[in-house]
């Protein structure tokens, strides 16, 4: 039998990391099976081994390819956003969040992948606690920007940073909740953009 090539192995390797996608978004990481997975890839269960161990180690890729490169530029602006008039950067890049969600809806079904932890049992606490480092990662990455525009001044009073990052992240998995549901009629354009506009009228003072 002949080789793959590097280019076949890559096909099946997208193959299956879409059909695991698409499987744990609509049924959960529990209730998805390998034989399901590679079935829907149009591969043996083999070709799974030959790319993933396991599922949990499948999650880590849908992150690393499916999140990262997009959240990764985005991630460096909010950390590093100007000290003078960073609301005005700030405004921007959220902006430029809700594009990437609106016109990429790969990116947004693995951040809902991500958020949701998919009932994972005790004996993936590997991934648990890979899931949770996520999830702290995006607060982090928001509460630090919190943190420059509470510096400027430029929230509202009484807004506290932690809460304003709190705020914003449920808001955001909410929206992806509403925009994936299979009976739903979420537009990000419609529905998205005036919802975060009201929100961030609500806590930044410029």
């Amino acid at each position: 039998m002949a080789r793959k090539t590097k280019a076949e192995k890559e096909k099946t390797y997208q193959a299956l990391l879409e059909a695991g996608a698409e499987l744990f978004q609509k049924q959960g990481y529990t209730a998805t099976t390998l034989n399901e997975i590679a079935e829907r890839a149009g591969v043996t269960r083999g070709a799974f081994y030959g790319h993933f161990p396991d599922k949990s180690e499948m999650i880590k890729a849908i992150w690393q390819e499916h999140v990262m490169p997009f959240f990764e530029p985005i991630k460096e602006t909010l950390l590093n956003l100007p000290e003078h008039d960073p609301a005005t950067r700030f405004r921007h890049e959220i902006n430029n969040l809700l594009e990437l969600f609106e016109d990429n809806n790969v990116v947004g079904r693995a951040f809902f992948i991500i958020m949701h932890n998919m009932e994972i049992s005790v004996k993936d606490r590997d991934l648990a606690e890979f899931l949770d480092d996520k999830y702290r990662l995006y607060k982090q990455v928001l509460f630090c920007a919190y943190t420059r525009l509470h510096d400027a001044r430029q929230l509202r009073p009484g807004v506290e940073p932690e809460q304003a990052a709190m705020g914003f992240l449920y808001i955001l998995i909410g929206m992806i909740n509403m925009a994936l549901l299979p009976f739903g009629n979420f537009d990000f354009a419609r529905d998205g953009y005036p919802v975060f506009e009201h929100y961030l009228n609500s806590v930044l003072s410029a």
